[in-house]
Parts: C-alpha cells; structure tokens; sequence
C-alpha cells in the first residue's frame, strides 16, 4: 500500500487548532502507517463550508486527496451532501463556543442580552461560526445592531479603528492577549463560552468519510490516535507546545502561554475526543437558533437521524481508541537519549570534511603534503568554533526538524565543500573570486541554524 498521499484541510488558520498543528509538527509522533502520508492544508480565509465540501465533494479532481476536514459539525445540517458520500465527524477538537468579545471601554456584561448597549458587531463573513454568532446576539440583544463583516484575522485590525459603541467576535486568543495587555482601552466584555447559549457546544470537529475511516482504518485510528495525544499535551501547557506555538504564530513564549491558558480556563480543549449525543444537540440547537429557528419538531428530529447516521458509529471506536494507551512519541531531537552520539559523529563528520577538502585535495594537486599544513590549523579551528555553535542549534533548538542521518549528511558535504575551497584556494589552485563565495554560502546555512536559535527561538 505504498504510495498513498492524503490531506486535511483546516477551516481558517487559528490558534484553537494547535493540537492538529502541533501533531502534524512531531509527524503525528511516529504513529502514522508506513505507505501512508497525510499533508496539513491550511488557508486563511477558507471557511467551515468550504472545508466541508472540499471533503465531500468527490467529482471536483482537486480534492480528489482530501480525507479530512478540520471544520464545525454543523456543516452536516448547514451543506447537502450527495447520496453517494457518507461523512463521518470523528472526534471532537474544540468543545466549547471559542469566541470572545472585545470592545472599548463598556459597561458591565454578564448575559448577551447585556450586549443591547452596543451599535456594531464586527464578525467573520457568512458562512462561518462567528457570523452565526453575530447574528444570534442581534436577535437576543438589539436587533439594529448593524453587523460588519470582515475577512478571518482582521476582526482586531478593524476594531482598533472603529469608535466606541463596536464589539468585535474572536477566536484569535493571541491577538486578543495582546490588544488587552497593551492597551487599556480595550478589554474582554465577556466569554460566551460562559453563558447558557454557547457552553458545552463542540464547534469544530475532526470529519472524514466513511470509506476512509474503513478501507484506510489503521490511518484514521493513527491520526485520532495522535490527535489524542497532541490535545493532551495542550490541555496540560506542556512547556514545548507553548514553545512550539510562540514559533508557529510568531509571537513571544509568554503571550502563548498567556493565550493557551485562557482557552483552557474556557475548556476549549476537549478532555475527551469522543462526540457525545448532549454536545451534538447542543451545536444543533446553537445552529438552529443563530440562524432564529426554533430547535423543535423537524429540526430536533433530523439532529438526532444525522447522530444516529453520521456521529454514534464512532463515539465507542474514538472512545476505544484514545483509551488504549499509544506507543511513546519520539522525542523531539533535542531531548533525545541519541543526541550526545549524533553530535559527536556530526563533529568528526564535519572534521572529516575539512580534512578531506583541506589537506587531501591540494595536495593531491601539487604533489606534496606540506601545502596542505595550513590548512590542517584551519581545519582544526574551523571544528572547534563550528562544533560549539553546532552543538548549540542542535540541543537548544526545536526549530531543527530534519532527521539527524540528514544533518550528518549535509554537515559532511558541507564542510567538504568549504576544506575543499579553502585548500585549493591557499594553494593558489583556484582564485579568491571562486572560494569566497563557496565559502560564503556555506557559512550562511549554519549561521541560518544559529540565528533561528539566539533570534527566533527563545522569545519572551
């Protein structure tokens, strides 16, 4: 079975989807099939629908490779499906309304129907949780609260340039940190998970189809699997997901732990993946009356025929699942036990270039040893300034992410590469216009390593 490419796409790029990044980040640590390789498609302006449908969609050839979507449930009532596709939504990914309010100085909100005060609403565009939202609260509230729409990730941009009296809708924990931090006219008015309407509600949900769940099941239980054990360690604020998010969403370390821990004050992590029926009839009803239809009769009914067709299936399997404890994860290069012996081999590697492109190959060109004397000094120089700053990118930094046979087999032709310069060089074999540019070249792949470590890294 070798050869078999599969993606997931994402509903938007945001911060609430962490553990999905950060699983695909450790290479859904180790557990995926051999044969199989699963690619994380993000976009940011890709909404809930249009995730959906890019899954369930099997006649358009672009999509052809899409075995997952990352996207609200709802979208089982929201998008037809044609007879010939039966989705599955596997597991829960975000199990409570993630969306908070911000504004200028306001008074006190404790309900939505506290939101009347306010004249503008800024949300994300049709078709996407948010502007559900918006338009639940302008029903409840004030119904000539005025919504305006603006493209997922610029909901903060637009507030700041809005006047008082404008509330904004957001998912973005970081931007919204960092708005209230630094700025103290503006504040949280208010977590709707907190309230009656919007707590217990799964909005986004991992969802496949049911014959990827069957004729490729060892990869739909590896990535359930792993996603178990990605939100696990989000929900705990393990110190290398926090670091992981601050390079991921280019932010200092303490604004994403500040963020990770406010979504987990909100429970927006699941403590189980398993969808049950109540959070399934709690996103329906929440559907239902965001759109101002009653949730009763025939919409109560066909909530519970799609959990009976589409979700109750899975709820045992993903439950079993996540409760057999999985293999231990690889560990991240570096805290592995494997990193004193790959350092060391990588030295004498890089060593062993040099000495090859430094001694062996002028003289070899000349025809004797003592034209490669200098560049035997240089060499040993060259390893023991390298070796240090080397050591350092490989154990302090998680941005290195190629496999270690990989840096041992580029550090080697590398660093042959640069003796090999320099040599031919100091034998006057080739001229300085040639070398310093090899030379230079070389450099800057490691000084790359170091900047990313000392510059990007450890920010905050």
């Amino acid at each position: 079975m070798a050869g078999l490419n599969f993606r997931l796409v994402t509903a938007g790029v945001h911060f609430l989807y962490l553990p999905v990044y950060y699983a695909a980040y450790r290479n859904f640590f180790g557990l995926i099939p051999e044969g199989y390789s699963l690619e994380i498609d993000t976009q940011k302006s890709r909404s809930d629908r249009t995730a959906y449908k890019m899954l369930t969609n099997r006649d358009f050839e672009a999509y052809s490779d899409v075995a997952f979507a990352v996207c609200d449930p709802t979208m089982l009532i929201d998008v037809p499906t044609a007879r010939n596709v039966n989705p599955i939504v596997a597991c829960a990914l975000v199990s409570n309304i993630a969306f908070w309010a911000i504004d200028h100085e306001s008074p006190s909100v404790r309900s939505i129907s506290d939101l009347k005060h306010f004249k503008k609403i800024i949300s994300f565009e049709a078709g996407t949780t948010g502007h559900r939202i918006a338009q639940h609260i302008r029903r409840v509230a004030n119904d000539k609260i005025q919504i305006e729409t603006v493209q997922m990730g610029s909901e903060i941009l637009a507030l700041q340039s809005r006047p008082s009296g404008t509330l904004a809708l957001s998912p973005n924990l970081l931007e919204l940190d960092e708005i209230v931090s630094n700025r103290a006219e503006f504040s949280f008015t208010f977590d709707l998970a907190s309230t009656p309407e919007f707590s217990n509600i799964v909005i986004t949900s991992l969802i496949t189809r049911h014959d990827v769940a069957t004729e490729h099941k060892e990869l739909f239980e590896a990535l359930i699997r792993s996603l178990a054990v990605a939100n696990s360690m989000v929900r705990s604020e393990n110190e290398e997901v926090v670091r992981y998010a601050a390079d991921k969403f280019n932010c200092p370390v303490a604004r994403a732990k500040s963020a990770l821990r406010r979504g987990n004050a909100a429970q927006i992590f699941p403590a189980g993946l398993e969808l049950t029926s109540p959070q399934w009839e709690n996103a329906a009803r929440a559907y239902y009356e965001t759109k101002g239809k009653d949730f009763s009769g025939e919409s109560k009914n066909l909530t519970s025929i799609l959990y009976d067709a589409h979700i109750r299936t899975y709820v045992d399997k993903v439950r079993l699942i996540t409760s057999t404890p999985p293999p231990p994860p690889p560990p991240d290069f570096k805290t592995s036990n494997e990193t004193a012996t790959n350092l060391q081999t990588i030295s004498y590697l890089i060593g062993l270039g040099l000495a090859i492109g430094g001694v062996v190959a002028p003289t070899l060109a000349t025809g004797y040893l003592a034209v490669g004397s200098i560049q035997i000094a240089a060499a040993l120089a060259f390893v023991c300034l390298m070796d240090s700053f080397y050591a350092y990118c490989i154990v302090h930094s998680v941005r290195l992410r190629a496999k270690p046979a990989y840096i041992r087999k580029v550090s080697f032709v590398l660093s042959t590469v640069a003796g090999l310069a320099a040599g031919l060089w100091s034998a006057d074999l080739i001229p300085w216009q040639i070398a310093s540019p090899i030379l230079g070249l070389v450099w800057t792949f490691y000084g790359k390593l170091i900047w990313d470590v000392l510059f990007k890294h450890d920010r905050g």
